[in-house]
């Protein structure tokens, strides 16, 4: 009885002790240059979604690659007639903190709009598929909406770190826990009783 009770006691506090690690991750954009759509579009790379809205504009979205002269290759939304160049970029899960490369073809600033309602505007020196800005940014980080007045703009470069997951027993686990203990109890209690009597 006493072994069981040390290896419940032992199992238990393994499992209380233990954590999971952060976690960070890179999206791997291909190297080719492909045409996604126009207005409402998107593409999914590394779990990653990068679409545009046409309720911002009639924004066309590539993949552009090497070919045409992006190094590394990078995600660009080219403005149509109407609205305003836009990638929404939607991460797999919440992450704790995001960098990025970007830049626009004439130097425009670039809007960063966060799912936690925070709001950064940066000015762009990248020259036209070359994205040598960088955005980066800490907190609940689900998706950010970029947005430009520039007629181009590119996205490259990510890197993401998703939160340190903690091993926190379900509810049904702790009841396993604690019903196992109430039996080991009564167990050990009928026991002393019985030697009790035999006494």
């Amino acid at each position: 009885m006493k072994l069981a009770l040390t290896t419940a006691l032992v199992a238990l506090a393994s499992l209380a002790a233990s954590a999971g690690q952060a976690a960070t991750f890179t999206v791997t954009i291909p190297d080719a240059t492909t045409f996604h759509g126009k207005g409402d579009a998107s593409v999914t790379y590394d779990g990653v979604i990068f679409s545009t809205s046409s309720a911002l504009g009639g924004a066309a979205l590539f993949t552009v690659g090497s070919d045409a002269d992006a190094v590394p290759p990078i995600i660009s939304a080219q403005q149509s007639y109407t609205g305003i160049p836009n990638i929404l970029m939607t991460l797999p899960e919440m992450a704790v903190s995001v960098t990025l490369s970007y830049g626009t073809l004439l130097h425009n600033p670039v809007t960063f709009l966060l799912s936690d309602g925070r709001s950064f505007v940066q000015d762009s020196t990248s020259l036209a598929y070359r994205v040598t800005d960088v955005f980066s940014a800490t907190g609940s980080i689900r998706s950010i909406l970029f947005t430009t007045t520039d007629p181009t703009l590119n996205i490259g470069a990510i890197t993401y770190t998703t939160a340190e997951a903690t091993n926190a027993p379900e509810p049904a686990t702790w009841a396993m826990f604690i019903g196992g203990f109430g039996l080991v109890g009564t167990g050990m209690r009928r026991q002393r009783l019985a030697r009790t009597r035999a006494i």
